[in-house]
């Protein structure tokens, strides 16, 4: 399924867009809250793996062609509007994107001397069926594909991590005039255990509000970056892998004749390089971990998280078999607690 989440001090400036597809949620955000010149429709979908029941019984088509009768309808509902697309596709398109020639009028995000400004890379080389029509996808309805764009150096990182294998299959799609610097900030795979799916972060630049957010219950989450010497050798490791050592090599010969971008350039290099550093804390009141959360899973806990961060680095096929097995066991232990503490206060009541 898919859920999506609006904070609401700006829920007032986005709805829901009405459309008769499973999997697919549809919103239409006001051109002001983004400070564009019209509205931009996201949709949040989920598409069901190639071999799945669900299309024995389907009437949306199959694959991304969900999505293709989905923009195809909204076209038919409104008259202008950028498209942003995210979720899981199950397509594998290896490091291709689409292709715009040169003299096509879309404006280019940060090079306009290469015909194709939207070439992307990949830590996912292979392609499949989806794949090829999310390609074709993003042709017809003028989209780019996110993740790993190289003009940007955003993460080329893999989005799902098992134990058979892993994959680019969870992507942002963005229409070509939303792919510049000054709209697009940033993104980024994230690391998580929780799921064999990674979340994708993408920052945006929105318009400035002044209204506070109401009636908030739960205390944000903040990030910060903070020295830890015993990551140290992480942070090197990652400094110098191919893809930073790249994106260093691509600021140092703009620095010249565009400073701004190869500063930030810099500055998102010392970022991705730093996330093993990352230390997320609540703003608010504490959260306390539930009761049967001890200290044998907060260390099977951060056994896996360490296993992750070296397969992300190394990408070797042990590396990930080895994070794999430890997050299969620490699953294990977690339910070993939780049947301990239920057993406990069935016994009790």
């Amino acid at each position: 399924g898919v859920m999506v989440f609006v904070r609401k001090s700006i829920a007032n400036s986005v709805k829901r867009v009405d459309m008769d597809y499973d999997n697919i949620i549809v919103l239409q955000l006001q051109a002001a809250l983004l400070d564009l010149d019209r509205d931009t429709v996201l949709v949040s979908a989920y598409v069901p793996p190639y071999d799945s029941p669900f299309y024995k019984t389907s009437e949306n088509g199959f694959g991304i062609e969900m999505l293709e009768q989905t923009l195809l309808d909204l076209h038919a509902k409104f008259d202008s509007f950028y498209v942003m697309v995210c979720g899981d596709l199950n397509a594998r398109t290896g490091n291709e994107n689409c292709v715009v020639n040169e003299g096509d009028d879309v404006l280019q995000p940060d090079d306009d001397s290469e015909s194709n400004c939207f070439e992307r890379k990949s830590d996912d080389s292979r392609k499949n069926q989806f794949g090829s029509q999310l390609l074709e996808f993003c042709d017809m309805f003028e989209l780019a594909i996110i993740n790993g764009l190289c003009s940007r150096g955003f993460d080329a990182g893999f989005t799902f991590i098992s134990q058979s294998g892993s994959s680019v299959v969870d992507y942002v799609l963005l229409s070509h005039d939303l792919c510049t610097s000054q709209f697009v900030k940033s993104f980024v795979v994230g690391t998580r255990i929780e799921s064999s799916h990674m979340p994708l972060c993408l920052q945006i630049q929105a318009a400035n509000r002044d209204e506070p957010c109401k009636n908030r219950r739960d205390a944000d989450w903040t990030e910060k970056l903070i020295w830890d010497t015993g990551r140290e050798r992480e942070f090197i490791d990652s400094l110098n892998s191919a893809t930073m050592l790249e994106m260093l090599a691509r600021a140092n010969a703009e620095i010249d004749h565009d400073t701004g971008h190869a500063l930030q350039v810099f500055i998102d290099v010392l970022l991705q390089s730093g996330q093993c550093m990352v230390k997320r804390y609540k703003t608010g009141s504490a959260r306390r971990e539930a009761g049967w959360f001890d200290a044998e899973c907060r260390s099977n806990r951060a056994a896996v998280r360490k296993r992750l961060r070296k397969f992300r680095l190394s990408k070797k096929e042990c590396d990930r078999l080895a994070y794999s097995k430890a997050r299969k066991e620490y699953k294990k232990v977690l339910g070993k607690k939780k049947k301990q503490i239920l057993s406990v206060r069935r016994r009790n009541a």
